[in-house]
């Protein structure tokens, strides 16, 4: 019978680079995940699969996160795209942030599209890499590499760097997701002198930077030479004016039953300090209201609480931050 579009005749002709077919369904039953996403990607022919997945649906618990798997053991699927509704933008029981927190913790590189790149050809490689020490911790500095050029004349131009760190002594290797620490958008213009300001290192600890280049079809280039410097942060003590928003670890932590959190807005606004449970329901809200801009400090007695693990959040317009701490009695 007619229908609208026959996508995979797309992919066939080879008219598009990639589609994303919406499988809003649940493992099982007559329209079965199981069934769906893989059939898709037998129709891929040599093109991108990336499944379209529906987080509001009201799926059986775990469901998205099965799904999640599945596409990662299927070679034709090249990811997912998930799509949401307003309300979930609040919502910190959301699958966004469940999906964040068991599946998506680290930055990845989109799969490369070889046919729609320059012919024997690939990204220039960042040039006078260097790092130096910050108040916030390393800065990495680079200059953007020319783009490519079609055989027509039509530019290429990067969309973004790739940032991997590895401690002194680790073998490091492109290829592995733990050495990948951050993606950072390339400028418009190019030629610019771009930095990534690293805040997540270990006090004292020797780690070398490595930066590439990806370009819009997802190729990236040779890795720049290797930079290192031992991770120092100079800014331990908040500023009494920050320039971001900063939500300290608590401490001491683990703890019982008190600790102290810190926390830092850099203008007077409507703020929301809570601490929630591994099931995300709300066991104490610490600070609901304006606070001043600077640096700030609450105490949470959970001696109402069991032991366990919790997530406390801080929530300042549309500036969300979340810290594990651990009870122990």
């Amino acid at each position: 019978r007619d229908i609208y579009a026959d996508a995979p005749a797309w992919t066939a002709g080879r008219y598009v680079d990639y589609l994303a077919p919406q499988l809003y369904w649940n493992f099982g039953g007559n329209q079965d995940y199981a069934k769906l996403a893989p059939w898709w990607g037998t129709r891929a022919n040599g093109r991108h699969i990336y499944v379209g997945q529906a987080i509001y649906r009201d799926f059986p618990a775990r469901d998205i996160g099965r799904q999640v798997r599945l596409n990662r053991e299927l070679s034709a699927v090249q990811g997912s795209i998930f799509f949401r509704i307003e309300m979930l933008q609040s919502n910190f029981l959301s699958y966004r942030d469940t999906l964040r927190t068991y599946y998506y913790t680290k930055p990845a590189l989109n799969p490369a599209r070889n046919w729609s790149r320059p012919a024997n050809s690939s990204p220039g490689v960042p040039a006078l890499v260097q790092v130096k020490s910050s108040q916030t911790g390393p800065m990495i500095s680079w200059y953007e590499p020319q783009w490519q050029v079609y055989s027509h004349g039509t530019p290429l131009p990067n969309k973004q760097y790739a940032i991997y760190r590895y401690k002194n002594g680790e073998v490091f290797n492109i290829n592995s997701s733990k050495h990948l620490l951050a993606l950072v958008p390339a400028s418009k213009e190019g030629f610019t002198q771009m930095s990534f300001n690293d805040r997540t290192g270990e006090q004292g600890v020797f780690y070398n930077y490595v930066v590439t280049t990806v370009d819009r079809t997802g190729t990236e280039s040779a890795p720049a030479s290797a930079v290192g410097i031992v991770f120092t942060d100079l800014d331990e003590v908040l500023a009494d004016v920050p320039e971001n928003y900063v939500l300290k670890q608590n401490y001491p932590n683990p703890f019982n039953p008190t600790t102290v959190i810190e926390y830092s807005v850099p203008v007077s606004t409507h703020t929301s300090l809570e601490v929630y449970n591994m099931l995300g329901q709300k066991v104490a809200t610490l600070v609901n209201g304006v606070v001043s801009s600077g640096a700030h400090r609450v105490e949470f007695d959970a001696k109402e609480l069991g032991s366990g693990v919790y997530l406390y959040r801080l929530r300042v317009g549309d500036v969300m931050l979340t810290r594990k701490l651990t009870l122990i009695k």
